[in-house]
């Protein structure tokens, strides 16, 4: 671990931590009660520099977080006088090209109705070509049901990446409800966190 002149933290630390690193780097499985006091220590120890390491940054994270959300909130309040006039634009573009292709398909029929000796001229200004811009079609997905989307998922119609599975919810029901939850497809597991007794 290299340390930042610029960071919080200061050099016997990081040589601390550095050395402790290397020294429990590849833990052994704990078999004997010395060995678990050890670890406990060891824990304690690692855990109090972690939070001294967050501590430390705590200052210099408040001012980076105050300046970014300053800018953010810079960015939305003009992207979001920009935003609506573009989006007007783009539909009125869209519109009028869709118009366009309109009669243009509407041209090129009258065409094969009428003596070849006729100029086929364009019928309509309409039927020029874009000037200045070129349109770049994108696709935008919009739920309409979703039940019908679940079920297609279900049946195997539609690959299950489609539906994003929302562990937050589920772990907030498996607090409320405890042994009592019943969801089909998922399991509960319990992640466990020590914590140490300093002293």
């Amino acid at each position: 671990m290299t340390p930042n002149e610029h960071a919080p933290v200061s050099r016997a630390l990081v040589k601390q931590l550095s050395t402790f690193t290397e020294n429990w780097a590849e833990a052994k499985p704990i078999r004997t009660h010395t060995d678990y006091r050890l670890a406990v220590k060891a824990l304690s120890w690692i855990r109090r520099v972690r939070l001294d390491i967050e501590e430390s940054f705590k200052e210099m994270k408040a001012a980076a977080n105050a300046t970014r959300a300053s800018v953010i909130g810079q960015e939305k309040k003009w992207v979001g006088q920009a935003k609506p006039l573009e989006e007007a634009l783009t539909q009125l573009i869209v519109r009028y090209d869709q118009q366009r292709a309109e009669i243009a398909k509407e041209a090129a029929v009258a065409a094969l109705k009428i003596p070849s000796k006729t100029s086929l001229m364009a019928y309509s200004e309409l039927a020029t070509p874009p000037e200045g811009y070129h349109t770049l079609p994108r696709l935008t997905v919009v739920v309409t049901d979703k039940t019908a989307l679940i079920s297609a998922v279900a049946e195997g119609a539609v690959e299950s990446e489609a539906l994003t599975v929302n562990t937050t919810y589920l772990r907030k029901q498996a607090e409320a409800q405890g042994a009592l939850i019943n969801v089909p497809g998922i399991r509960i597991d319990k992640k466990f966190t020590i914590v140490t007794h300093d002293g």
